[in-house]
This record gives structure tokens, C-alpha cells and sequence, in this order.
């Protein structure tokens, strides 16, 4: 399955590297071995990407705090 970059993001001093895997987004620590996978999220088509990526983001937010 083909994996695309989408960007680094820092919430509270962790630092956050977000992937897209086909239809998920996916969130982790960035590694020499790989992403370790800690946040996933599956992409909702009616929404653009913009829109789902702010809605991983509120949601990894929740979850660390």
C-alpha cells in the first residue's frame, strides 16, 4: 500500500510525524526503523484532506492531553 508524507506537527512538546496510507491518517513518533503508530484516523471522502487533517489533529490533541 502506498504511503505519502503529510508533515510534522508538535502538540505539547511532542513532535508528531502524520503519514497517509490509503484511505488512513496515521500519526507517530518517526524513528530510524519507521513510524511507531500511536494516532490513526480513517479519511471521510466527503471531506477534503485540509478538513481531515484538522480533524486528526483535534483528535490527537484530546488524546494527549
Amino acid at each position: 500500500m502506498k504511503e505519502k508524507y503529510i508533515g510534522i506537527i508538535e502538540i505539547d512538546d511532542n513532535i508528531i510525524t502524520i503519514v497517509k496510507r490509503g484511505n488512513v491518517l496515521i500519526g507517530g513518533g518517526a524513528t530510524n526503523c519507521g513510524l511507531a503508530e500511536s494516532y490513526k484516523m480513517e479519511i471521510d471522502e466527503c471531506f477534503s484532506l485540509d478538513e481531515n487533517l484538522q480533524q486528526f489533529i483535534e483528535q490527537v490533541e484530546k488524546e494527549i492531553e
